[in-house]
């Protein structure tokens, strides 16, 4: 799936998500994925989701050290894609509480204030 020029952070994640179990279950990559795996992995470094994404997306700078991590990581395809589909779950649960706590912040901001 090409990379569309400007995607959100949502798209970002949803996209690398796909890319990251699609390798880790042994799926062979091109150049356009490995343009795609750093577009996305731009995006998500740059926004306010950084501090919760699993390790090794901060870790591995290209797709290429992705794949060696997770070929390293367990030579059971099954099992390493069973690992992305846990680190990002863990991770969209972080983000979850984390816009569970922005959501008093913001309508505090746009009442101006505390309201009881």
């Amino acid at each position: 799936m090409p990379l569309p020029r400007e995607i959100d952070d949502d798209e970002a994640f949803d996209q690398l998500y796909e890319l990251l179990r699609a390798i880790a279950a042994g799926q062979g990559t091109d150049r356009s994925e490995a343009v795609r795996y750093s577009a996305c992995r731009a995006i998500l470094l740059a926004s306010s989701r950084r501090d919760v994404l699993p390790g090794f997306v901060l870790q591995c700078l290209s797709v290429a050290r992705f794949r060696d991590f997770i070929t390293l990581y367990d030579p059971n395809p099954e099992v390493r894609e069973r690992f992305i589909r846990g680190a990002f779950k863990l991770t969209r649960e972080r983000l979850d509480v984390l816009s569970a706590f922005d959501a008093p912040a913001q309508a505090r901001s746009v009442s101006g204030g505390w309201s009881l």
